[in-house]
């Protein structure tokens, strides 16, 4: 018989954040592009890009900002870990329009003594995280 859906767990370093028992779908970027992981999908590990992610089930599609870190597919299901994971209604949006404006700041060369790599991914960071809580907000209108 054909498999239908799959377990999904998404992991910070606070532990077990989300549980999905039924999720028929993932869309995740890699570092080497966009990924669509359906049920039955071979095992394989990836890292993954500061980006949005799309867990979907027969239910609902729910929205999620991380900040990069691993994916995980396995015959057992399929495991996100990262430092950050952040579902679009639980994003603070004033907090990443600050977040979003600290980087451009520090990326504009005014300070001194500032990582480039670091500001930029921490603009992308807050970049992400304000699309994924205005994609939320547009789909739960």
């Amino acid at each position: 018989m054909m498999e239908t859906h799959f377990p999904v767990s998404i992991i910070t370093p606070g532990g077990l954040i989300h549980r999905e028992a039924e999720a028929t779908r993932i869309l995740a970027f890699g570092i080497d592009g966009e990924l669509a992981i359906l049920p039955g999908h071979i095992s394989f590990l990836t890292p993954l890009r500061i980006s949005e992610l799309v867990i979907q089930s027969s239910e609902e599609k729910k929205l999620w900002a991380v900040a990069g870190g691993i994916l995980e597919v396995t015959h057992e299901g399929t495991r996100i870990i990262s430092s950050a994971a952040e579902e679009g209604y639980c994003i603070d949006v004033e907090r990443a329009k600050r977040s979003a404006e600290r980087a451009r700041k520090r990326l504009s060369g005014s300070q001194k003594g500032i990582d480039p790599k670091r500001a930029a991914r921490a603009l992308r960071r807050a970049e992400v995280r304000l699309k994924v809580a205005a994609s939320h907000h547009d789909h739960s209108d």
